[in-house]
């Protein structure tokens, strides 16, 4: 997806930017010492309204730069040329880039703004400018090449990824058939340890779409028709065959939608289906299965216009803007469940909506098949995990619960940014990694926690753009569909929030965890739903109302990421101490309130900044009690 104001501009060039490349005069004022005098800042934003690209992208960059438009101003073109040689050895000079300066009655402003200049492949005006794929064909022979040799060489080469084994097959694949096309491909049931290689597919599912259900599953074992499947699955169908295997696995289409127990026990694989996949195919750029991905991609935040190469020959230049553009994440990254499927695939091939990203455990997003090369995959969360959360070195190194809690909480914070329509798969989308987690760990798994930092872990908010800065009547942007009101249990995990989190650092924990449970929607599902979990704490409590007139800064109660909800300021509020910052500040408290008898809600985080105020909160005689919080 592009940034917004690089929208489709259906528009004609205007005269002056015509001019400016495609006449002689124009190519000899931009390679002239003055250069080649365009657009006033009022012409220029009238050309850009009545949809001149250049003009619209010299706006751009004006805009962001945050320099006026003057009317007494006007644009300096000038041709920014390279050094090269013919293949005879002669020198030549090539135009690299076409720059711009603002000007006046008296002085040009020293900002400056460049555009580089590229013509396609084998166009006439190659011999003035450099040549690049201006579109590029991801599903063409050559794109598909790169893909086979590529993978070839991850599967034989890579020691960090280990040479690819023959794994076992999912329950049911989709056998794609020949790759010339002659065979229908069709649903394969497999057989008890029956192994291949095979295809995982990451997609948004972007609505309703035709499913395998209790009905239709038979049909399908015969004929899959490409005809009827929706375009995304087709591309996948495609992808999959261009790469010479034969099986494709698609949530959708092997997983017997209707049957609720089926579901279950697909949903509880989906970790292993990922991990033991030979490659996962991502359709970044489909915001639903309707779309597809294969559509051939243009260059970006560009822009063409005739040039002139002699009275007898014209060709085409395209102008980049690479300074101002920022790509927005691809749709596919936004959906929770297809964090798990990214983490735990071995090597994923990603269709973005400019090029194709290959990611395996050796080399990491790599760029490899694009149109420009200055583009950076924008996934931030992937900064602070290893480079795979399941190789057993780099996450046994470390003795303690630190580096534990460092990879959940990164995991789980970007876990909650992203949108899921059902709030009950909350935790199933996350089962897999969960699954794959705790053989590493050796811990004990409790509703999107782990017990060895559970306390940690328990000092979660709405994140701050979402939650801490808003008036207290303004209500929260959720990120699931079919939100349950009122309190849901366990109140205490991340999970039955639907909102982005943030979860505070703790140096030192006092607080201790006596005992916990949980009650599991299915019991063969162990790392999924919940409906019904407590936990016994055992810390020093105090009286929420006891900071009563403290200094505002001293202190803050955190309910849904409000700062300072100063509700919490009363008698029944219960503040339960969980640990310290370094040198003992700030203080964490967890606050509560009474649920029946013996048993406490969450409610909120109270942060203490002074060791007086903490000293009311908490009190020198204040003993540990033992708390039981659903």
């Amino acid at each position: 997806m592009e940034d917004p104001l690089y929208r489709k501009i259906s528009g004609s060039s205007c005269i002056r930017c015509l001019s400016m490349t495609s006449t002689s005069e124009g190519i000899q004022a931009l390679t002239s010492d003055y250069g080649y005098q365009h657009h006033d800042m009022k012409e220029l934003q009238n050309s850009a309204n009545l949809g001149c690209p250049l003009c619209h992208l010299c706006c751009i960059r004006i805009y962001h730069s945050q320099i006026s438009f003057k009317d007494r101003r006007f644009l300096l073109f000038h041709a920014q040329l390279s050094d090269g040689r013919t293949p005879d050895g002669r020198p030549q000079f090539k135009i690299s880039k076409l720059v711009f300066k603002i000007r006046d009655r008296t002085a040009t402003l020293a900002t400056k703004f460049e555009f580089h200049a590229y013509t396609s492949r084998g166009n006439p005006s190659a011999i003035c400018l450099q040549e690049i794929d201006i579109d590029l064909d991801v599903a063409g022979y050559d794109s598909s090449e790169k893909i086979r040799a590529q993978l070839q060489k991850c599967c034989a080469k890579h020691e960090q990824c280990g040479k690819a084994s023959t794994p076992a097959l999912p329950s049911r694949v989709i056998d794609v058939g020949h790759k010339d096309g002659s065979t229908t491909p069709k649903l394969h049931v497999t057989k008890h340890q029956e192994f291949g290689p095979y295809v995982a597919l990451s997609y948004c599912w972007g609505g309703q779409q035709e499913t395998t259900t209790s009905k239709n599953i038979t049909a399908r074992t015969k004929e899959l028709s490409l005809a009827e499947l929706p375009p995304t699955i087709k591309d996948a169908v495609a992808v999959t065959r261009s790469l010479g295997i034969r099986y494709l696995w698609v949530d959708a289409l092997c997983i017997i939608q209707d049957s609720p127990t089926d579901k279950t026990n697909e949903i509880a694989l989906m970790g292993e289906i990922y991990k033991n996949s030979t490659i996962t195919v991502a359709a970044g750029n489909a915001t639903s299965v309707g779309e597809g991905f294969l559509m051939r991609r243009s260059l970006p935040a560009a822009c063409s216009l005739p040039f002139y190469v002699s009275e007898e020959q014209s060709g085409t230049v395209w102008l980049q803007d690479q300074k101002t553009f920022k790509r927005s994440p691809e749709p596919l990254d936004s959906r929770a469940w297809t964090l798990q499927e990214f983490l735990l695939s071995p090597r994923i091939l990603y269709y973005g909506s400019h090029e194709i990203v290959w990611r395996c455990r050796t080399e990491h997003l790599k760029s490899w098949i694009y149109l420009t090369s200055w583009l950076v995959y924008p996934l931030p969360s992937t900064s602070y995990l290893p480079l795979s959360i399941f190789e057993r070195d780099a996450l046994t190194t470390s003795k303690t619960a630190q580096n534990q809690d460092d990879v959940w909480r990164t995991i789980i914070i970007t876990y909650s940014k992203r949108n899921i329509t059902l709030s009950e798969d909350r935790l199933p989308a996350l089962a897999g990694i969960a699954a794959e987690l705790q053989v590493l760990w050796n811990d004990k798994y409790v509703a999107g926690l782990w017990q060895k930092c559970l306390v940690r872990n328990l000092l979660w908010v709405a994140e701050a753009k979402y939650g801490s800065h808003l008036d207290k009547n303004q209500p929260l942007i959720r990120n699931c569909n079919d939100v349950v009101t009122g309190y849901q249990s366990p109140g205490w995990s991340w999970a039955t929030y639907h909102y982005p989190i943030e979860i505070f650092k703790m140096e030192t924990e006092v607080a201790e965890v006596i005992d916990f449970g949980v009650d599991l929607v299915s019991y063969q599902a162990l790392f999924s739903s919940v409906s019904h979990g407590w936990l016994s704490l055992k810390g020093r409590l105090g009286r929420g109302d006891a900071i009563r007139g403290c200094k505002v800064d001293s202190f803050r109660y955190i309910t849904d990421g409000r700062v300072q909800d100063e509700s919490l300021i009363n008698e029944s509020t219960r503040v339960l101490l969980l640990g310290y910052g370094k040198k003992r500040v700030p203080y964490w408290g967890y606050a509560l309130r009474p649920s029946g008898i013996g048993t406490y809600l969450r409610i909120g985080i109270a942060i203490v900044y002074l060791s007086s105020t903490a000293s009311l909160l908490w009190p020198e005689g204040c003993k540990n009690q033992i708390v039981k919080i659903i």
